[in-house]
């Protein structure tokens, strides 16, 4: 994604598929350091603590499952790239 408030792809977001939940959005940067971390399905914007976040490869944690069992929740790990 590319947050450079151009209108397009500004925002990075999950967008859950069919009966499916989001539960917790997690994204860290090479370091692991966590700058994003949210329990509802809220995009980000490539900031951390108020600071333009650098241009490069992040990971991904997604918590996710059925809203009418608890016990089947998933986590996917996935690598995005944030473009300046």
């Amino acid at each position: 994604f590319s947050p450079n408030a151009d209108g397009q792809n500004d925002l990075f977001e999950i967008f859950p598929i069919r009966y499916a939940q989001v539960y917790a959005i997690k994204i860290f940067n090479r370091w692991g350091e966590m700058v994003f971390e949210h329990y509802n399905n809220i995009p980000w914007d490539g900031m951390y603590k108020g600071k333009i976040q650098p241009a490069g490869a992040y990971t991904c944690v997604v918590e996710f499952g059925s809203p009418y069992n608890s016990e089947k929740r998933k986590q996917l790990v996935k690598e995005i790239i944030l473009i300046r």
